[in-house]
């Protein structure tokens, strides 16, 4: 079984849920990708808050900084402790 397949079965998401924007990857403790967001709502070195379709995602940590910032992309450097999302 392809690995989107396992992850629609284990989770109950269709493969089309799973390859849509936004997505969002954490890498261990050190960093995040988030690609289909919609703005910068708010940064600080414990708090990033991007705006996404019809959430907020907010990212807390320490030491967090934006590396690289497009209309779409963003990459946050630093120690990632939660990932939230809400309205």
């Amino acid at each position: 079984m392809a690995f989107l397949e396992n992850v629609s079965a284990n989770f109950d998401v269709t493969t089309a849920e799973l390859t849509a924007k936004p997505q969002i990857m954490i890498f261990l403790d050190r960093g995040a990708s988030v690609e289909g967001h919609n703005g910068l709502i708010s940064l600080s070195d414990t708090l990033v808050e991007l705006r996404l379709k019809k959430r907020v995602l907010k990212i807390i940590g320490e030491n967090l900084i934006v590396k690289e910032l497009t209309k779409t992309d963003a990459y946050i450097a630093g120690k990632i402790l939660e990932v939230h999302t809400g309205k």
